[in-house]
């Protein structure tokens, strides 16, 4: 094989080397923008289901202090009817 030939070889097989090394960071850098993509649109979506749940967490305490203040609310209702009924009782008894 002469030498010119031989180098011309060398020198394509190099090209093709450094052409495939290329295709392969670009393979890798297109997955890694990829991935990138779905994990933004995973913590979008991760950040909405958390506002949600928070805003139904904040629903639901709201809603239990109400049912607590209405509890206690009908307790002393029935604590002066209660009373009310003893009282009574007492009185007309005699």
């Amino acid at each position: 094989m002469p030498h010119d030939v031989k180098t011309f070889e060398i020198q394509r097989e190099k090209l093709n080397n450094v052409k495939i090394e290329v295709m392969q960071l670009r393979n890798r850098l297109s997955r890694q923008k990829r991935v990138r993509s779905l994990n933004e649109r995973s913590l979008a979506a991760g950040k909405n289901r958390s506002r949600k749940v928070e805003g139904l967490l904040s629903e639901m305490q709201l809603d239990l202090t109400n049912l607590k203040t209405r509890l206690q609310d009908e307790l002393r209702e029935l604590g002066k009817q209660h009373i009310f009924s003893a009282i009574s009782l007492i009185y007309y008894s005699f």
